[in-house]
């Protein structure tokens, strides 16, 4: 999950800044996972391979998106 640090919540009448996060206005955005007892080598070797898929998309897409910004 992403913990984007700008989310605010209102649970029973309180409100929560950075709703997500364990503690409120934590400084910066995260992501955390989880696996279950049981998970096999190859399901996390797959994860990976599909987060390190998806984070080379999001740095490409802000690569090119402050490039455009620039000219």
């Amino acid at each position: 999950r992403v913990v984007t640090c700008v989310k605010k919540e209102t649970v029973g009448g309180v409100q929560f800044a950075g709703y997500g996060a364990h503690i409120n206005d934590y400084p910066q955005p995260y992501l955390s996972f989880a696996c279950a007892i049981g998970v096999t080598e190859q399901e996390i070797d797959t994860f990976a391979q599909r987060l390190d898929k998806a984070l080379s998309e999001v740095r490409k897409r802000a690569k090119t998106a402050q490039q455009s910004a620039s000219t």
